[in-house]
């Protein structure tokens, strides 16, 4: 089982993602304070969970429809966590601080604000 949350917004224009497989529990319409020069003010953001997908090839589809700079999506299941860049994907094994650091730091040379690099363990 892996669960996440992935911003709407991100996805690039022209593209589409397969999501027959994920079953969203919630969609919900946020202001974002302090977004990005090229973030609009509001986001759509779609709670997900799937059971039964490999996580490496749903991360590798995400990689390639999201939209650059500075948007990433994450998810996780109880072992580990997948941060999912434009064309990258990086993951380390929850409780893993070193494993995150790196992440968020990929994350902050990818654009996204420091803010908004929050995703949970």
């Amino acid at each position: 089982m892996i669960e996440g949350v992935l911003v709407l917004e991100s996805l690039k224009p022209g593209t589409a993602l397969d999501t027959s497989d994920l079953t969203f529990r919630v969609l919900r319409r946020v202001e974002v304070e302090n977004p990005a020069p090229w973030q609009p003010s509001r986001w759509t953001l779609a709670d997900f969970e799937a059971e039964g997908i490999d996580p490496e090839a749903f991360a590798a589809q995400l990689a390639a429809v999201l939209a650059g700079p500075g948007w990433y999506v994450d998810f996780h299941s109880e072992q580990r966590v997948w941060v999912v860049f434009p064309g990258q994907v990086l993951g380390y094994a929850r409780g893993d601080e070193e494993g995150r650091r790196r992440v968020v730091e990929y994350g902050l040379s990818a654009g996204v604000p420091a803010a908004q690099l929050d995703w949970g363990d």
